[in-house]
């Protein structure tokens, strides 16, 4: 990428809000057109509800198309794919984890420069300057074709300079923190979990002999408490960060840390509670649109995510669109009989306040009914069963029934995020 390109990726967030208005409907406006005539997925769907591009001129009749979601790109992929690109020539995108096989989202060369680009815009908002270094622990898959092995167990990446250096999730903490001690980046850069488990190394094993100036998380957010464990290990509090595997960096704090400043030329974002938007400090559903993606369209794709649109401008200076948080999965939240969310983060935040229980989980069971399994500590007493319960029963407005439960452990549960919410109803029962 070109370095007078790359400059004005990092000017756009100051822009006026009638620039950034015009961008982005200028942009969307763009892309419609283009999947209206490219892209057959989006060509048989405006067919179907009896639509053209006279209908979708502005940004709030976006909502005049139907959402679209990982259902409908596992059915048929190759239908969001333009007509005439050849996926042999492109950047291929698949979720963490998963092996060559799996779907994948593809990007032209230029497109993923440019998705990349906007990403590390959020680490030179957040004081990083060209020459710092960055060590980022990513899913195997996840690591840019761009790399070539140090010999150290990592991978540096030659775009913009070639200080971005990538280390294996699947590494050991051992080894993961041998390449951090001898690398001593500027930015650590991983999942939540992978940077809680390089924390416990730290602790036991031996301090580290630096002080990143960022350390950046996504995967899930980050609650108090992992955040005074991570600033006590790294000697800085971290920095959320909303990723998706289809659409790169959405989001992510600023140096205040008041919320999720978007990236509003990387995606445009809805936040949706049933048929209508969710307004400021409601909580809804997420639904995104790749504005930066021509190769293969993603229009109002639900990614799966709870959100809350935030009611104040942030005072740093970005002037695009901000989120007051995200709360996890909307299959790992319950919904109550008035149609309203509570989600993981919530159920986190009230709980995390019994510092007598060791661990919990709530699991619903039932449209009216939660089952809350809770691993007492030491200090536990009597009387907590009924505080328990009585905090529970105010978090969900008193409109379930709420089964207190003392076990000695909790079930384990796949996979490496922790899940303090389950909810068993099936789909349709879930609608708000």
């Amino acid at each position: 990428m070109k370095r007078s390109r790359y400059k004005e990726i990092l000017k756009r967030p100051s822009w006026s809000p009638k620039q950034l208005a015009h961008y982005e409907q200028s942009r969307l406006r763009a892309l419609l057109e283009h999947a209206a005539k490219n892209v057959s997925f989006y060509e048989k769907r405006l067919r179907q509800h009896g639509l053209t591009l006279r209908d979708l001129r502005r940004l709030k009749d976006l909502s005049f198309l139907p959402l679209t979601s990982m259902a409908d790109l596992e059915s048929d992929s190759k239908a969001f794919l333009a007509r005439g690109v050849q996926r042999s020539e492109c950047v291929g995108r698949c979720r963490p984890g998963e092996s060559a096989q799996m779907l994948r989202v593809y990007l032209s060369p230029e497109e993923n420069e440019t998705r990349e680009a906007i990403g590390r815009r959020i680490e030179v908002f957040n004081g990083l300057k060209g020459r710092h270094s960055c060590l980022m622990i990513l899913p195997p898959n996840q690591i840019p074709p761009t790399s070539v092995s140090l010999g150290l167990g990592s991978w540096r990446e030659r775009l913009l300079g070639g200080r971005r250096c990538c280390v294996p999730a699947s590494e050991t903490p051992p080894e993961q923190l041998r390449v951090l001690q001898r690398l001593r980046p500027a930015c650590v850069a991983a999942p939540l979990w992978v940077l809680m488990r390089l924390a416990r190394e730290v602790r036991e094993d031996r301090p580290l002999r630096f002080r990143p100036r960022l350390l950046l998380s996504w995967g899930e957010p980050a609650r108090a408490s992992d955040r005074e464990v991570l600033r006590e290990t790294f000697g800085i509090a971290p920095t959320d960060v909303y990723r998706a595997w289809e659409f790169g960096t959405i989001a992510a704090e600023c140096p205040q840390h008041n919320g999720l400043h978007i990236n509003f030329d990387l995606v445009h974002v809805e936040i949706i509670r049933g048929e209508r938007a969710a307004g400021p400090g409601e909580t809804g559903e997420v639904v995104l649109t790749a504005l930066a993606n021509r190769t293969m369209p993603l229009i109002r794709y639900r990614v799966g995510d709870l959100a809350t649109w935030k009611r104040d401008p942030c005072t740093c200076g970005w002037q695009g669109p901000v989120l007051e948080g995200v709360h996890g999965r909307v299959e790992n939240a319950f919904v109550l009989p008035s149609g309203t969310f509570v989600t993981s983060r919530q159920f986190e935040d009230c709980l995390d306040q019994f510092t007598n229980v060791v661990a919990y989980r709530a699991i619903q069971t039932g449209r009216r009914k939660v089952e809350v399994l809770a691993v007492p500590g030491t200090l536990f007493q009597e009387r907590t069963t009924q505080l328990l319960r009585e905090k529970c029963l105010e978090l969900l407005n008193n409109e379930v029934g709420v089964e207190l439960r003392l076990v000695n452990e909790l079930p384990i549960l796949a996979g490496p995020r922790r899940q303090s919410i389950l909810c068993k109803l099936p789909g349709v029962a879930r609608s708000p």
